[in-house]
């Protein structure tokens, strides 16, 4: 089903890929927004991913499976909810040293780094899907991560133009300053 899918994958290594991922930005997310948001966000953008799919793939020859486009979601609803921060990311090039490591990159580059190649792949490609990838999933979640951030701005962050006041002068809150 379109929800079920994200729960199984493929092979071990598309398992400890997107478990590793995963496991990164939901350590990351936690801190800046609730579980609840998190879960919400997480199963719309597989939700999402798996209508860009069928959309996308018109030919019907490749079963999907995998969380990527859940991953997609969360790394693009980080992306706008917090683009000033920057994170920590590994990388590994070779065996030695020099070539594997960590860096802080903005949050706001590793969008376009992660996901230039799916969008790419699927303006070339009509179906979708490029070597068994459903590019059109990552790109369906990750837009889906792009609306529940801007969601969330628009509940938690709208303007105090009302005419209460938050603090009041026997709250006791007055003493902390």
């Amino acid at each position: 089903s379109w929800i079920t899918y994200q729960f199984v994958h493929g092979s071990f290594v598309h398992l400890f890929v997107n478990c590793v991922l995963i496991f990164f930005l939901i350590a990351y997310l936690e801190r800046i927004v609730s579980q609840e948001w998190i879960l919400t966000v997480y199963l719309a953008s597989g939700f999402a991913g798996g209508i860009f799919y069928l959309y996308f793939d018109q030919f019907e020859g490749l079963h999907l499976v995998g969380a990527s486009a859940s991953a997609s979601g969360l790394l693009s609803f980080l992306m706008l909810y917090r683009p000033e921060r920057t994170i920590p990311w590994f990388y590994a090039l070779g065996p030695i040293k020099p070539f594997y490591g960590k860096i802080y990159l903005p949050v706001f580059f590793i969008l376009p780094i992660f996901l230039v190649s799916d969008f790419v792949s699927l303006l070339w490609s009509n179906d979708g899907v490029i070597t068994n990838i459903a590019v059109s999933s990552h790109v369906g979640g990750a837009l889906m991560g792009l609306v529940m951030a801007l969601v969330s701005h628009s509940v938690f962050f709208r303007s105090k133009t009302s005419t209460h006041s938050v603090l009041s002068d026997n709250d006791g809150l007055h003493e902390l300053t």
